[in-house]
């Protein structure tokens, strides 16, 4: 399970658009898209269905978006714990 392709589960997961999910991430829709889809080929599930306009997520999708919402959390706190062994501050206080 590649971190882009969390970050996209749950980007869509939040906003129920790939063009939503798109603007969030920086990418393109067809490449939000993309990364969902190898996340459904990796798990062999299907991650969303599309209800009206909107792109609801499967119980199986809510389910691995609980777990890629855990896996950025995880991933943004041994970033944070390198940068402050090394003097930096965190990516947040650097954008500010």
């Amino acid at each position: 399970m590649e971190l882009a392709h969390t970050r996209a589960l749950v980007a869509l997961g939040e906003l129920a658009s790939l063009s939503k999910a798109g603007e969030r991430l920086h990418l393109s829709p067809p490449a939000v898209f993309a990364q969902i889809r190898q996340l459904e080929g990796e798990l062999g599930e299907k991650l969303y269905e599309r209800t009206g306009r909107k792109l609801v997520l499967t119980p199986a999708g809510r389910l691995t978006m609980n777990y890629c919402r855990r896996l950025i959390r995880m991933h943004d706190k041994a970033v944070a714990a390198v940068r402050e062994l090394g003097g930096r501050r965190p990516a947040r206080e650097e954008r500010a």
